[in-house]
């Protein structure tokens, strides 16, 4: 892989994936950032200063922010299982894509989806 397009090895890409990724997921689970420190016990400022696009400091606040948003801390940070880098889609998305969580129909809930290579 190019070092230029490796997430790890630039900082300004890093940033600009996670800022994009948390504000996504603020937006589509309703909550603030005053929401989500309170859920996470992560302190406001260090949030907002995320969505602001500041290198975040503290591995255990991304788990935690990642765990209370239903992320792992790879789909958080890298956008991995978000049509990211690997192509996947992942669960979130495929959690939209099938509308969980509204109405539809009157389907409501969560879905696992396996998906196996058929031969």
């Amino acid at each position: 892989m190019d070092d230029s397009k490796d997430p790890l090895k630039n900082k300004d890409e890093f940033t600009l994936i996670l800022r994009k990724r948390l504000k996504t997921e603020l937006d589509y689970q309703s909550m603030t950032a005053a929401d989500l420190a309170r859920k996470t016990s992560v302190p406001k400022q260090v949030i907002s200063d995320w969505l602001a696009g500041v290198m975040p400091r503290r591995l255990d606040h991304l788990k935690r922010v990642a765990h209370a948003l239903s992320l792992t801390i790879d789909e958080l940070c890298f956008g991995g299982g978000q049509n990211g880098q690997n192509g996947s889609v992942g669960v979130v998305g495929l959690e939209r894509m099938i509308g969980a969580g509204e109405d539809r129909d009157g389907i409501v809930g969560r879905y696992e989806v396996v998906v196996q290579r058929i031969r």
